[in-house]
């Protein structure tokens, strides 16, 4: 799918599909630079919003802003080209097999059945995403594994999994959706979650984002339904749960390499890096709280190259105290 400005100011206000959320995941995962373009575009939207700006002035600065990142990129590009022509060749080449393989297995006279379980896992440390036959998309995280039928059954859509996935859930309230890990199921008829199980099962983690889950313990057959921005927390040794309220769009912050941010202000910028990076972060008495944010910053390694993207929109500085992070007023 090609990028355009109009798929970036739906991304900015959550309306964007499957198909472009990974048109937009695979734009920033490839130049940093795009990182701090989006911010600028958010910049643009939140501007246009608080003036008189028309849509025409507003499209003509998103044009143009995409017209210099295309010439940048394409700079780039001619100074490789030469050197990767055969590389895109083996992946054409490896596109057309899979293509008439698939073809092959869609007009062959011995279809898979619902229990031919195929399997998806991780290599390298990037997120993986598969996509099921209801239309729906399992991010995997590094190291995890997702077994799947080629085509569900009537009664339910039912996958397993091993380490942790960001689900997000085609509706049909007549075929449950089940995901399975080891001691724990959890079901689902449409809805955004992350499901994180540890090696040997005994730990379980369902953070929800939209919709509504039934976490079911299966040794106690004990169930618990979950709202959204909720998390809970299972030991299937002990039985005991915790459930927690937060911001729960942080635990599949690894699967686009976003954070997102919805009228937020300073302080709450700050608690979320927190949590992300388990970096203490100080905010300062001058800092102006009344200002609120929304948008989303690129997923970096490290804190300080974050807060590097987002002082370029928002007027803040920070230094460093030791293991602690301050935010000062610009």
């Amino acid at each position: 799918m090609e990028l355009n400005d109009e798929i970036l100011i739906r991304f900015l206000n959550g309306a964007c599909d499957t198909e472009e959320l990974q048109a937009v995941t695979d734009w920033l995962a490839a130049d940093l630079s795009h990182a701090y373009a989006l911010f600028h575009l958010e910049s643009v939207c939140r501007s246009a919003e608080a003036s008189t700006m028309s849509s025409r002035e507003v499209s003509l600065r998103l044009r143009s802003l995409m017209r210099r990142l295309e010439a940048e990129d394409l700079r780039r590009q001619r100074a490789i080209t030469r050197r990767r022509w055969w590389r895109w060749a083996a992946v054409v080449a490896g596109v057309i097999f899979l293509g008439a393989l698939g073809f092959w297995l869609s007009g062959s006279n011995s279809p898979l059945h619902a229990s031919d379980m195929l399997i998806a896992r991780t290599t390298g440390d990037k997120p993986r995403v598969v996509r099921l036959a209801d239309g729906s998309a399992v991010w995997l995280k590094a190291g995890s594994e997702l077994r799947y039928p080629h085509r569900f059954s009537q009664k339910e859509r039912r996958v397993e999994l091993q380490g942790e996935a960001y689900f997000e859930v085609t509706k049909n309230r007549y075929q449950p959706f089940v995901v399975s890990g080891k001691a724990v199921d959890v079901k689902v008829l449409g809805t955004k979650f992350v499901f994180s199980i540890n090696g040997n099962g005994h730990l379980a983690t369902v953070s929800l984002i939209e919709g509504s889950v039934e976490v079911r313990d299966v040794k106690r057959d004990a169930r618990l339904l979950l709202k959204p921005r909720q998390r809970v927390t299972l030991n299937t040794v002990t039985g005991q749960q915790r459930v927690e309220n937060m911001d729960t769009r942080l635990a599949a912050a690894w699967h686009n390499n976003l954070i997102p941010f919805t009228n937020a202000n300073v302080k709450d910028i700050a608690h979320t890096l927190e949590q992300l990076y388990g970096v203490k972060v100080n905010v300062s008495d001058n800092v102006d709280l009344t200002q609120t944010f929304s948008g989303a910053v690129f997923l970096a390694p490290n804190i300080d190259s974050v807060l590097s993207l987002i002082r370029s929109t928002v007027p803040i500085n920070y230094h460093r105290r030791g293991s602690e992070v301050w935010i000062t007023s610009d």
